[in-house]
């Protein structure tokens, strides 16, 4: 068993001693499925941030966690340093003036990165952003709203890279896709543990 396979062996071991209660109302191939499934869609993660994300959700629930509520617990210094560049951006462009002409203003900006627009847009927009009177909070939702959109994008895509055939209709997200279609997920896991074990 590689590292990082005994790695996660570790956190699973955390969530199922810390919530017996949900592995016995369970079959030991529902347990298997769902670690399975769990590592599947948690293996992008850091594992040291995934554990982090694990102990206080032990620490700070009764209820086993989801694989969503896992992932947008999980905060890296990478995704914490994208979206300060990202709100250096958006000072920059306070900064230029270009977009005004006196206080009113000519046009809303454009800006390279599309997460930036995004959380600008999630604040309010451009003009209530330049309107604010408390900066330093506005930097804080700002990282905030800019690394949950990069988690989501994350967890879009890896979905739909996963499951192609499950993730079809256009605007349809991960969080729509696993109460919906949670058991084609899993028969579709089947499936290819299925196949590797074949092919081994």
């Amino acid at each position: 068993m590689d590292r990082e396979n005994d790695e996660f062996s570790k956190i699973w071991a955390l969530l199922t001693s810390a919530y017996s209660y949900w592995t016995v109302k369970l079959e030991t191939e529902q347990v298997q499925a769902t670690y399975r499934l769990y590592k599947q869609l948690l293996g992008d993660l850091p594992l040291e941030a995934l554990q982090t994300a694990v102990i206080h959700h032990v620490a700070t629930s009764k209820w086993f966690p989801t694989i969503a509520e896992l992932r947008s617990a999980v905060t890296t210094p990478e995704s914490q340093q994208l979206a300060l560049e990202a709100w250096g951006d958006v000072a920059e462009t306070f900064s230029s003036g270009e977009y005004y002409a006196g206080e009113n203003l000519i046009k809303a900006p454009e800006f390279r990165n599309p997460l930036t627009s995004a959380a600008v847009r999630a604040l309010g927009g451009w003009i209530r952003l330049c309107q604010s009177e408390n900066e330093i909070a506005d930097r804080a939702r700002f990282v905030e709203i800019y690394e949950q959109l990069q988690a989501r994008g994350i967890r879009d895509t890896a979905l739909t890279q996963l499951f192609p055939t499950v993730v079809r209709q256009p605007r349809l997200t991960g969080a729509q896709v696993a109460p919906q279609q949670i058991g084609v997920i899993a028969a579709e896991l089947e499936r290819r543990r299925r196949a590797e074990a074949v092919d081994v």
